[in-house]
C-alpha cells in the first residue's frame, strides 16, 4: 500500500471513537501495570512493619551463627542474624589431634563501618571461654559483659569464634559471623550467653574437635551456636526518620530554586545564540546524565573535598562531606534536566512572538518577560518539578559525599538489608505522601500563576538588556556551567589520560583482561537504553496527551499528573527493592533482562512524560479546533500541528529517559544479576582497579554516549529553526 494510502487509513481510524479510546486504555493500564504499582506494592507488602517507627529504642535479642554467607560492610562471610537457620547445619572446624587434649573456645568481637573499618571491642582477648573434651555432643555456654560501644546506623558487629589446645596453646580463628547494619547508635551493657555447639569423636586413632553452626538441631545437637542478650540502642527512630524526611524537603526546594534560576539561561544562551558550537554546549549539559550516579558522586568527592582535587590547593578539604557538598552534588545532576525541558521549550516556541513585541518597541528583557515566560510557563513548573523529585530521590551518589548528614534517602539506605524494615517504610510513605501533596499544590496554584508582574521598568530593562549585560549573564552562565558542573562531573574520567601512556588503552581496545567484561556491560547499558527510550515513547505519549488535553476530565487528569511523578519521588534504592518485590516473588519465570526494561521503564517514564505533557499544554488548543473544523482527523491533526510544535519537547524527553536509564545503578543493582557499565565502574571502584582503568572505563562511557547524543541532535535539530 503507498505511504499516502497508509497515513488516509491511519488518519481515518485514529477518528473512531472506539480506537482512540482503545489506545488511552492500554496507555493507563501499563502505566498502572508497568510504572505506578509495582514501587506501591513494595511498600504495602511491608506495612506490617511500619510500627517499629514507634517502638522502645533499645532492642535485645537472640542472635544466630548461620552456615549461609551475606556481604555486608565490605566483609562477605558467614551471617550472624535474629533469624532461626534453616539450613543444613555446616562443620566450621574439623581440628585433628592424636592426643586426647582440652580444647577451649573463644570470641572476640569488633564493630565493622561502613567503610570496612573495624575497631575490636574485646581488647584483643578471647572471652565467653568453654572447654570440650568428652568423646560427646554437647552445648557449652560461656558469658561476656558486652560494655557500651558508641555506634553509627550503619555499623555493624563481626564476631569470630578461635580455638586453642591445651592450656599454652595459640589461639586460632574457625569463623567469622556479621550481623546486618543494626541502625545502632550503641551496643548497651549487657551479658551475652554465647552457645557453642561442640563435638568430640575417636575413630581409633585419633581425636576431632569440631564446633557446628547453621541448622544444629539436624545435626543432633538441642540448641543452636547462638548469643542471647544480645543488645543495642537504636536511638529515637520516629525523631531521626522525620528530621532525614525535613532535611530532603529543604535540600531538594533549594536545588530545585537554583536549577531553574542557573538552567534557564543556560537554555536560553544554547537556544538564541548564534555560535556553531552551541549544539556541542547543548550535549555537553547532558554529561552529569550521562555518568553513572554513584560514579558520578564519586568524582564530586574527589573534585571538591580529596587531595588530588581542588584541596590540593588549599592543602585541606575545599567542600568537606555533609550538607554543602550534597547541594553541589544535587545541583550537578539536576541542573540537566531543567536545561533539557527548557530547551526543548524554547526550540518549540515560536520566536516571531516576540519579535512582534520587540518590533513595537519593548526590550529583549521586556519581550521576554511579558511574552516568552508566560507561555513557558508549563514548562518551567514542568522544570522545578522533575529537579525537585531528582533531587528528592537520589541515593548512591549522595551516600559518597553525606558524611554525617542523613536526609530521607541516606536514612532508608541505613535500614535497606536490616530487620527493621518499619523505618524504611515509614519514611518512604511520608516522602510519598507529602511530595504528592507538592506536586498537586503545584498543579493547583501553577495554572492560577500570573507572569510576568504587569509592570514594566524600560529604562531599567533596557540597560539589562544592553550587549555588556548579555554577555556578562553569558559569561557568568558558562562559569558556573563548566566549574560546578561539567569539569567536577568529568573530574573522575582524568586518568584516562593516563591511560594512553601505560598501555591499559591498547589493553581496552584488545578486550584484555577486565575489559572484556566492560565492552559487554556498555553493549548491555545501550541496548537497554534504546529499548526503554522506545517503549516510554510508546506508552508515554498516550498519558502525555490525556493530561495536557484533560482526556478524562480535570480531576481524574489531574491525578494522573500527580502519580506520574511517584517512581521518580521514591528513593531508588526503595524503588529498586520494591520492584524486586514485586516482579521476582510474583512472576520468578521472567527473564532477568525483561526485569531489567520494567525496572528502567519505571524510572524513565516521568521524564517524558513531564515534559511532553507540559510541552502539548503550550500549543493553543485552538489551533486543534481550527484543524477539526478543516476537516482534519485526530491524527493528522497531530502529525501537522502537534507534533512539528513539539518535536523538540519530545527529543529533549528522549535524551532524559536514554542518559537516565544508561546511568541507573541502584534499581539495577537489586532488580537483576546482569551488569551493566554503571554497575561494572561502581563494582570497580569497590575493588580498587587502577584509576587509569577506572579514569578510561568512566571516559569511554562518556564520549560514546556524548557521540550519540550530539549525532542525534545534529539531525534532529538543524540551526536556523527560527
Amino acid at each position: 500500500m503507498p505511504k499516502q494510502g497508509i497515513t488516509e487509513t491511519l488518519d481515518k481510524l485514529s477518528s473512531k471513537t472506539t480506537v482512540k479510546g482503545t489506545i488511552y486504555t492500554i496507555a493507563i493500564i501499563m502505566f498502572f501495570t508497568f510504572i505506578l504499582l509495582p514501587p506501591i506494592l513494595g511498600i504495602i507488602i511491608k506495612w506490617d512493619t511500619i510500627d517499629q517507627i514507634f517502638a522502645d529504642p533499645n532492642r535485645t535479642q537472640v542472635s544466630y551463627m548461620h552456615s549461609t554467607f551475606w556481604e555486608v560492610n565490605n566483609l562477605n562471610t558467614s551471617k550472624f542474624d535474629v533469624e532461626t537457620p534453616s539450613y543444613s547445619s555446616f562443620n566450621s572446624t574439623s581440628m585433628v589431634n592424636t592426643l586426647n587434649s582440652i580444647y577451649t573456645y573463644g570470641v572476640r568481637v569488633w564493630k565493622k563501618t561502613e567503610s570496612g573499618t573495624e575497631k575490636e571491642i574485646t581488647d584483643g582477648l578471647c572471652v565467653a571461654l568453654v572447654n570440650k573434651k568428652d568423646i560427646t555432643k554437647s552445648v557449652e555456654t560461656g558469658t561476656w559483659d558486652c560494655p557500651v560501644v558508641p555506634m553509627n546506623s550503619t555499623d555493624s558487629v563481626v564476631i569470630r569464634i578461635y580455638y586453642k589446645t591445651g592450656s599454652d596453646g595459640r589461639w586460632s580463628s574457625i569463623g567469622t559471623f556479621i550481623t546486618r547494619r543494626l541502625g545502632a547508635t550503641q551496643l548497651n551493657n549487657s551479658t551475652w550467653m554465647i552457645h557453642y555447639c561442640l563435638e568430640v569423636t575417636f575413630n581409633g586413632f585419633e581425636y576431632r574437635y569440631t564446633h557446628y553452626v547453621g541448622d544444629t538441631l539436624s545435626a543432633g545437637f538441642t540448641n543452636y551456636s547462638k548469643i542471647e542478650a544480645f543488645a543495642w540502642k537504636s536511638g529515637a527512630t520516629l525523631a531521626r526518620a522525620t528530621s532525614a524526611i525535613g532535611a530532603s524537603f529543604i535540600v531538594a526546594l533549594f536545588v530545585a530554586t537554583v536549577d531553574i534560576l542557573a538552567g534557564l539561561p543556560t537554555a536560553w544562551l544554547i537556544t538564541r545564540g548564534e555560535s556553531r558550537w552551541l549544539n556541542v554546549l547543548d550535549t555537553f549539559s547532558d554529561i552529569p546524565f550521562i555518568v553513572p550516579t554513584a560514579t558520578l558522586g564519586y568524582s564530586l568527592l574527589l573534585f571538591w573535598s580529596q587531595p588530588g582535587g581542588l584541596s590540593l590547593l588549599f592543602g585541606a578539604p575545599f567542600v568537606s562531606p555533609g550538607w554543602l557538598l550534597i547541594i553541589l552534588l544535587h545541583f550537578t545532576f539536576s541542573f540537566p534536566v531543567v536545561v533539557r525541558v527548557m530547551v526543548g521549550a524554547l526550540l518549540d516556541y515560536k520566536l516571531e512572538y516576540e519579535q512582534a513585541s520587540r518590533t513595537l518597541g519593548a526590550a529583549p528583557l521586556t519581550a521576554a518577560r511579558t511574552v516568552t515566560f508566560p507561555i513557558l510557563k508549563h514548562s518551567l513548573i514542568a522544570s522545578f518539578t522533575l529537579a525537585f523529585a531528582r533531587s528528592l530521590s537520589e541515593t548512591g551518589a549522595t551516600m559518597m559525599v553525606a558524611g554525617a548528614f542523613v536526609n530521607g534517602p541516606i536514612f532508608i539506605k541505613n535500614y535497606v538489608g536490616t530487620f527493621e524494615e518499619g523505618p524504611l517504610v515509614f519514611v518512604s510513605f511520608v516522602l510519598l505522601v507529602l511530595s504528592s501533596l507538592v506536586f498537586v499544590t503545584i498543579r493547583l496554584l501553577g495554572s492560577r500563576l500570573r507572569m510576568p508582574v504587569r509592570k514594566v521598568w524600560p529604562k531599567t530593562e533596557r540597560k539589562l538588556s544592553s550587549p555588556i549585560v548579555t554577555s556578562s549573564r553569558n559569561g557568568v552562565t558558562l562559569l558556573i556551567f563548566f566549574v560546578i558542573v561539567l569539569i567536577p562531573s568529568l573530574f573522575v574520567a582524568i586518568p584516562a589520560f593516563e591511560a594512553v601512556f601505560t598501555g591499559v588503552l591498547s589493553e581496552a581496545l584488545s578486550g584484555a583482561g577486565v575489559w572484556s567484561d566492560y565492552w559487554q556491560s556498555i553493549t548491555l547499558s545501550y541496548f537497554l537504553g534504546t529499548v526503554v527510550t522506545v517503549l516510554n515513547v510508546v506508552i508515554g505519549l498516550p498519558m502525555a496527551i490525556i493530561i495536557a488535553r484533560r482526556k478524562l476530565g480535570n480531576g481524574p487528569s489531574a491525578v494522573l499528573d500527580m502519580l506520574v511523578n511517584i517512581p521518580i519521588i521514591v528513593p531508588s534504592v526503595a524503588l529498586g527493592a520494591s520492584l524486586a518485590i514485586f516482579w521476582k516473588e510474583n512472576f520468578a519465570f521472567i527473564p532477568e533482562i525483561w526485569l531489567l526494561i520494567f525496572a528502567h521503564l519505571a524510572i524513565t517514564y516521568p521524564y517524558f512524560v513531564r515534559s511532553m505533557s507540559a510541552a502539548i499544554e503550550r500549543v493553543n488548543i485552538e489551533l486543534e479546533e481550527a484543524g477539526k473544523t478543516l476537516g482534519a482527523r485526530p491524527l493528522g491533526i497531530f502529525r501537522t500541528i502537534i507534533f512539528p510544535l513539539t518535536k523538540y519537547s519530545m527529543f529533549s524527553g528522549a535524551i532524559m529517559m536514554f542518559t537516565r536509564s544508561v546511568s541507573e545503578t541502584g534499581a539495577t543493582l537489586v532488580v537483576s544479576s546482569l551488569v551493566t557499565a554503571p554497575v561494572l565502574l561502581v563494582n570497580w571502584v569497590k575493588s580498587g582497579v587502577p584509576t587509569a582503568t577506572l579514569g578510561l572505563g568512566c571516559g569511554f562511557l562518556i564520549l560514546f554516549s556524548f557521540i550519540i547524543l550530539l549525532v542525534l541532535r545534529l539531525v534532529v535539530r538543524g540551526r536556523g529553526t527560527y
